[in-house]
This record gives structure tokens, sequence and C-alpha cells, in this order.
């Protein structure tokens, strides 16, 4: 069984899968990194959700656990975001540690499911911060790079802080944000290749 990836070291998007062909539908390579994505996920039903490139492949696939359900959303495209909020989160890949971060409360996305049927929906809540978390994930971008990350063992869950601290440590995150979009600004500004 594969292991799931802890460190991603030079994360690049993930490539779509390509199961349509001039022959028809190709899908036995999307059926076989499904049929493993949910081979861990069962083995493990603590994870509520788990991408390809997790588990050291290059496909734009992962899986949500729906109650007692696991879902597959190939080549999964967020087409409108709305209502975010700042919480904090865990990551399968990133063990003992939590992250505050922004994600939209409610998406609007397409996809293939595990039929390769296309599909749209609109998600909320905890299934639209996995979705997202998960999409950015398969475009090459970390939760680290976009949240405050904290260590549970050193610095104790956010869910036992304070409301008071809970401010305090959402103003930090703020002020992080604001230092990423500025060094973004003037990355773009820099190189006109990046706009």
């Amino acid at each position: 069984m594969n292991k799931i990836i802890t460190e991603f070291q030079n994360l690049t998007a993930a490539t779509p899968l390509q199961f349509l062909t001039e022959q028809g539908i190709e899908k036995e390579e999307g059926t076989n990194i499904i049929n493993l994505i949910k081979e861990v996920m069962e083995a493990d039903k603590n994870i509520l959700a788990l991408a390809a490139p997790q588990l050291g492949i290059d496909k734009r696939i992962f899986c949500i656990r729906f109650a007692d359900q696991i879902k597959t959303f190939i080549n999964s495209i967020v087409t409108k975001k709305g209502k975010y909020e700042i919480k904090p989160e865990t990551f399968v890949s990133m063990p003992g540690k939590e992250i505050l971060i922004t994600r939209p409360e409610e998406l609007t996305v397409v996809y293939y499911t595990e039929e390769f049927k296309y599909e749209e929906n609109k998600l909320l809540g905890a299934a639209a911060r996995l979705f997202d978390q998960h999409c950015q994930l398969l475009d090459g971008v970390v939760p680290a790079e976009l949240g405050l990350v904290s260590d549970v063992e050193t610095d104790g869950s956010l869910a036992d802080l304070s409301d008071d601290e809970i401010a305090q440590v959402t103003e930090i995150y703020k002020q992080f944000i604001k230092a990423k979009s500025a060094a973004l600004k003037t990355e773009i500004e820099k190189d006109p290749d990046l706009e």
C-alpha cells in the first residue's frame, strides 16, 4: 500500500486524467488510482479526504468521505466561491499540525465522477472547505503556503484557545496574509510574465 506523503517538495500542479480518447472512455488508469485512494481511506477511517498527489501520483483525482460513502472527484474545477471564513483545519499530509486558513464556506464545482460522468454541484460547510483544500493541492499549493501553521504538540490545539486568544491569532494571520500579498505583488511587478 502506498504511504501518504507527509512532506511536499517542489509540488506542482497535478496532471488532468486523460480518459476521453478517440476510442471512447479509457477507464483503467483512473479506476486503479481511485481504488488505491479508497483503499488507503478505508484502512484509516480518520482520513476525510485524500488526493492522488498525496500518494505520489501525478493525477487530478481526490476522494472525500461523506458519512458512510466515499465520493470521487476527477479533474475538478471550482467555478464559484462565496462566503469566506477563517478557521483551523488539519491536513493528513501534515500530521501533528493545525493550520489557520481562509476558505470558502460555499462552492460551485464541476468534475467527473468515479463512473466518468460530468457533474456540477454546490457544496457547503466542511465539504466546501475539503474540496477547496484538495483543489488547491492539485494546483500545486499546500496549505502551509496560505495559512498560519501551528504544531499541536508544542503550541496546543487552536480549538483550546479562548475567544480573546483566537482574536489575537486571527489578527496575526491577517498580517501574515497581508505580507504574503505584498511579496507576491512585488514578485509580479518584477516579472511581467507572471501576470
